[in-house]
């Protein structure tokens, strides 16, 4: 039985955001950075992004409700995926001018990627070609959320502030079994 591409899946996210799938909506190589963890501390977070913007990449795959009835060789599940984007405030008390700047390019930025994921084909295989089984390549955004904003927080946080914004896609995955 074929398994879900899990680290196809993950790979073609990873490619896409720091820009090494090329083509239509292709994304601005050194824009992001995938190299952070789920649970990264604050502190190393807020030296990484002192160059370049980090996202976190969380998939999940839930049931989906109307999915091919079984036994079948067609296996169908849902696809989640959710992107925690984290940009440096170098202090709580930037200028107007230095927050607007943070927020714009962080804004920017996701719309980037919520354009690029939603491109037919996008996400079918890898830069090397290995399928990901994701269903016509795509992502469907649900929503960008600004999850953290230490600008407006009083006090100072070790090593910088922090910007960060989630943002949510979902999508179906489809794996079929060789019929022997």
């Amino acid at each position: 039985m074929a398994a879900v591409a899990d680290v196809a899946i993950r790979r073609a996210l990873r490619e896409v955001l720091e820009g090494t799938a090329t083509g239509v909506r292709a994304i601005t190589p050194g824009l992001l950075s995938c190299d952070v963890a789920q649970g990264t501390a604050d502190l190393t977070l807020s030296l990484r992004t002192a160059t370049t913007a980090r996202v976190e990449i969380a998939v999940a795959y839930p049931m989906l409700e109307d999915r091919p009835q079984q036994p079948s060789n067609v296996w169908m599940r849902g696809l989640e995926v959710t992107l925690t984007y984290s940009y440096l405030l170098e202090s709580q008390s930037l200028l107007p001018t230095e927050y607007a700047a943070v927020k714009a390019a962080a804004a920017s930025s996701t719309d980037l990627v919520a354009q690029a994921l939603a491109w037919p084909g996008k996400l079918t295989t890898t830069v090397g070609g290995v399928a990901t089984g994701i269903v016509s390549g795509v992502l469907m955004w649900q929503g960008t959320t600004v999850t953290r904003d230490d600008a407006a927080r009083s006090g100072q946080t070790d090593g910088g502030g922090l910007y960060q914004l989630e943002q949510r896609f979902t999508g179906v995955v489809l794996t079929a079994a060789d019929i022997v």
